[in-house]
C-alpha cells in the first residue's frame, strides 16, 4: 500500500539528509573551501536553527489558508535552493548561508508534517508509522560510515570534487 511506504521512504531519505549534514557539509567546507571554525559552527548549526524557527513558525502556519502539506513543501524547496546555491557557488559566504538555509528548511516543517500525521492517520497507526520511520531513519544515519572510521590512507586523501566545485583564489 503506497500511504504505509510514504512515511518509510521519507525516513530512509531523512536519514541520509542527516548523516550528509554531520558528515559531508562540513567535510567539503574544511577541504575544499578552507573553512574557519565560526563557519563549521554555523554549517553544524544549521538544523537546530530550524527547530528554533518552528517556534515561529507554528502560528503563521495557522494564520495562512493552506495546507500543511503545501507549506512543508514549499519550505523544501527552498531549502533545495539553499543546497544548490552552495553548490554552485564556490565561494564560503554562499556555502555558509546555504548550507544554514538548506538544513534549517529540512526541519522547519517538522511541525506542519506532524499536523499531516495527524490529520491522515489514527493515532494507533500514526504512533506505529512515525516510531517506524524514526528507526529506518536512524538506521539509515548510522549504516553511513563517518570519515573518522575511514583507514587513514583514504582519510587523508583530497577530497574529490568536481573541477568547478573547487574554490580558486
Amino acid at each position: 500500500d503506497e500511504v504505509q511506504r510514504l512515511p518509510g521512504l521519507f525516513a530512509v531519505l531523512r536519514g541520509v539528509i542527516d548523516s550528509a549534514a554531520s558528515t559531508f557539509l562540513i567535510l567539503i567546507a574544511v577541504q575544499a573551501l578552507h573553512a574557519d571554525p565560526l563557519s563549521k559552527s554555523l554549517i553544524a548549526a544549521g538544523g537546530n536553527i530550524g527547530l528554533l524557527l518552528t517556534l515561529w513558525l507554528a502560528p503563521v502556519a495557522a494564520r495562512v489558508a493552506k495546507p500543511a502539506t503545501t507549506l512543508a513543501s514549499a519550505m523544501l524547496i527552498v531549502g533545495a535552493a539553499g543546497f544548490a546555491a552552495a553548490a554552485l557557488w564556490p565561494a564560503l559566504p554562499v556555502y555558509v548561508a546555504g548550507s544554514i538555509l538548506a538544513m534549517a528548511c529540512i526541519n522547519l516543517p517538522i511541525p506542519l508534517l506532524t499536523f499531516a500525521y495527524q490529520a491522515n492517520y489514527a493515532p494507533r497507526e500514526r504512533g506505529h508509522y512515525v516510531s517506524r520511520a524514526l528507526v529506518i531513519r536512524v538506521i539509515r544515519g548510522q549504516a553511513h560510515p563517518h570519515p573518522a572510521h575511514y583507514p587513514a590512507a583514504k582519510r587523508d586523501a583530497p577530497l574529490a570534487l568536481p573541477r568547478h566545485a573547487v574554490y580558486q583564489d
